[in-house]
C-alpha cells in the first residue's frame, strides 16, 4: 500500500467523521432550538421538543404513573402506620395553627370555669372521636 492511498483513506475516513460529527451536532440542537417558531420563507422552524412539550409531558407523566409508581404502591407505603403518624401530626398541628391564629387559643374564648371542664374532658372526647374516625 502506498502513501496516496493511505492519505486518500484518511482523507476520507476525517472527513466523514467530521460531516457525521456535525450532522450528529446539528440534528441535537434542532431538538430543542429554536423555542419559538421561526419563518424562514415558506417554511417554519420549531424545535421538536419544544412544539411537542404538552405531548412529551403527558406521555411522560402517564408512563411514570403506570411503571414507575404505580396507584397500588403508593397506596401501600402510604398507608404504613410511621407514615400515617407522621400525616395525622401534620395536620393535627396545621389545624391548630390555623385555628389560634383566627380565633386565638380556646382557652382565651372560654371562662374559667368553662376551660377547666373543657381540660378535664378533653381526653375522654379525643378518643371517642378518634374511634369514630378509625
Amino acid at each position: 500500500m502506498d502513501s496516496n492511498t493511505l492519505f486518500q483513506g484518511a482523507v476520507t475516513v476525517g472527513v466523514g467523521a467530521l460531516a457525521g460529527g456535525l450532522t450528529n451536532a446539528v440534528a441535537v440542537w434542532m431538538l430543542f432550538h429554536p423555542h419559538d417558531p421561526v419563518r424562514i420563507g415558506p417554511f417554519w422552524l420549531h424545535g421538536a421538543i419544544p412544539k411537542n412539550k404538552a405531548r412529551l409531558a403527558k406521555s411522560v407523566g402517564k408512563t411514570v404513573g403506570e411503571r414507575l409508581l404505580p396507584a397500588e404502591d403508593l397506596t401501600q407505603r402510604l398507608s404504613a402506620p410511621e407514615i400515617r403518624a407522621a400525616f395525622d401530626q401534620a395536620v393535627t398541628q396545621g389545624i391548630e395553627q390555623l385555628l389560634r391564629r383566627d380565633l386565638g387559643t380556646p382557652r382565651s374564648a372560654l371562662g374559667p370555669d368553662a376551660a377547666a371542664v373543657l381540660e378535664r374532658e378533653f381526653p375522654a372526647l379525643a378518643d371517642r372521636a378518634a374511634e369514630r374516625l378509625a
